[in-house]
């Protein structure tokens, strides 16, 4: 699983919330303008938990940028119970999902360029299975009575 399309994943679990924000990916607006929405990989690592798999820790920056304070408490507090309730994100285009283990966000607060923008993050967790060495199928069993 890559982390784009954990990126991809958390972006589609999330705009509902965001219906008509522009997003950006891995890249946050150097003149931002109300209603966009950055989301980024900030950092990660890796744990083994059994010899059949290993578990990655994934954070990710949420950044929403708009008009007024207001207006980003309001969408912050529509994330937050978004996440909450829900347990898992699906990862697009396959069968698994990634755990939600936390959110976290500041205080909104106004940029140089007059918008107002609210950063969260998002830590999320996915077990990765490890390749396991096959064994040859027996090809013949024969049974002999004496």
């Amino acid at each position: 699983m890559t982390i784009e399309k954990e990126i991809e994943s958390i972006y589609e679990f999330i705009k509902p919330v965001f219906p008509s924000a522009y997003a950006h990916f891995q890249k946050v607006p150097t003149e931002p303008v109300a209603d966009e929405l950055s989301i980024r990989y900030l950092l990660g690592g890796s744990e083994t938990e059994t010899s059949y798999h290993y578990r990655l820790d994934h954070d990710y920056q949420i950044i929403y940028f708009a008009e007024k304070e207001v207006d980003c408490i309001s969408k912050l507090s529509e994330l937050e119970q978004l996440i909450n309730s829900a347990i898992r994100i699906p990862l697009i285009g396959t069968d698994r999902y990634m755990s939600v283990e936390r959110f976290g966000a500041t205080q909104p607060f106004r940029m140089e360029s007059g918008v107002t923008s609210v950063i969260c993050v998002l830590t999320v967790q996915v077990r990765q299975a490890r390749p396991q060495a096959t064994d040859s199928k027996i090809n013949n069993v024969n049974a002999r009575f004496e």
